[in-house]
């Protein structure tokens, strides 16, 4: 039996999601782990904010570092507080989605002259920024996102999820990112900057923290096996120990069992 649990829903979210309990643990780990990195790479951020100063000849280039590097110094606490609250509020927003609902900008996927017009230069901008982050972050966690990305598709009811509508994945992560970097008191350049530098030093981390959640997963008896797709010609995805992920031969041996099953009557392995 799945212990699906009921407290600490994400704010607005209905208790008759049989899975919220288990999505609101999933953000607090998230969010928890992620401001624990973030106050340890303060004075990593300091450090290299002035190595680049050091580096600069133009005085005028180097006035919105020293401003983002007193910021860092000054508020202590700042930059985990505002990515809390920032990733409480995107995880909220897309665990209420529903499974048909797109997050994507334009609806038909094209942008015209006339509706680009309408759209905030900036805003745009910072749109895109986000989600080149995103996809460095994407990149280092790409393994753990393999299976966690359909544990959290199956708790929020949904077949298929879109990198985009993962409330616990790296677009999410990347976006609380940017609202904190933007928090601060700083020319753009300064909060991109920092932006750019939070992403690098998080990537690695982020990967430690997937691996968290999907253990916690497991031990919640959510999707405990998630089963790799199989790939026509033979050939996965390489794996520790010289092995292929979704293999023909993997697909033989699993087809043998279950043949071996039927005929002596067992259970299913991992079966709920």
């Amino acid at each position: 039996m799945i212990d699906t649990g009921s407290a600490h829903l994400p704010k607005g979210q209905s208790a008759s999601r049989p899975y919220a309990g288990i999505l609101s643990e999933c953000r607090d780990l998230v969010r928890n782990r992620t401001c624990r990195v973030l106050s340890h790479l303060r004075d990593a951020l300091i450090e290299d904010i002035e190595t680049r100063i050091q580096a600069t000849a133009d005085p005028d280039l180097a006035l919105p570092l020293r401003e983002l590097q007193k910021n860092l110094q000054n508020d202590v606490g700042m930059l985990e507080q505002c990515f809390g609250t920032a990733f409480d509020h995107a995880f909220g927003e897309l665990s209420r989605k529903k499974p048909q609902e797109s997050s994507s900008l334009y609806s038909d996927g094209e942008i015209s002259g006339m509706e680009l017009s309408l759209v905030d230069d900036e805003a745009f901008s910072e749109t895109l920024t986000v989600k080149g982050q995103a996809n460095i972050l994407h990149h280092a966690c790409d393994y753990e996102l393999k299976d966690l990305v359909p544990r959290i598709a199956l708790m929020l009811g949904a077949s298929d999820l879109d990198a985009s509508d993962n409330p616990a994945g790296p677009e999410a992560v990347s976006e609380a990112l940017k609202e904190a970097c933007w928090s601060y008191e700083c020319p753009r350049e300064a909060k991109e900057l920092l932006f750019e530098l939070l992403t690098r030093k998080l990537a690695p981390e982020l990967r430690t923290i997937y691996h968290e959640v999907n253990n916690h997963l497991v031990m919640r008896r959510v999707l405990p096996q998630v089963r790799p797709p199989v790939r026509r010609g033979g050939k996965g995805r390489k794996l520790p120990g010289g092995r292929s992920e979704g293999t023909t031969t993997e697909t033989s041996d699993v087809l043998k069992q279950l043949f071996a099953l039927g005929d002596g009557g067992g259970e299913m392995p991992g079966a709920i």
